[in-house]
């Protein structure tokens, strides 16, 4: 959703494990960035960013990184979508 006094899109997502993430979306070097910030996680995850790069030939990889306290984060997964297959399996995990 647009969020006039941040001038930018924010969203939302609340798990079924008790904790929330609130993220501000942009658009940087022409890649989509979300960062999350977390509230409530029990394994300490404060923060999420997860970067989505549209290559020239249609496909999308999306990376994600996740931030404990007292670190300066870390990859969680990195994902490959095969345009050509629009069936939800048809994605690798890298």
């Amino acid at each position: 959703m647009w969020d006039a006094e941040k001038e930018g899109l924010v969203s939302w997502y609340f798990t079924t494990a008790g904790f929330y993430t609130q993220a501000a979306i942009h658009f940087e070097d022409g890649n989509l960035i979300s960062v999350e910030d977390v509230t409530g996680n029990e394994n300490g995850i404060t923060q999420v960013k997860a970067i989505v790069e549209f290559l020239p030939n249609g496909d999308l990889v999306i990376g994600g990184f996740g931030f404990r306290e007292g670190n300066s984060g870390g990859p969680i997964s990195l994902l490959r979508l095969d345009p050509s297959n629009t069936n939800a399996s048809g994605f690798t995990i890298e």
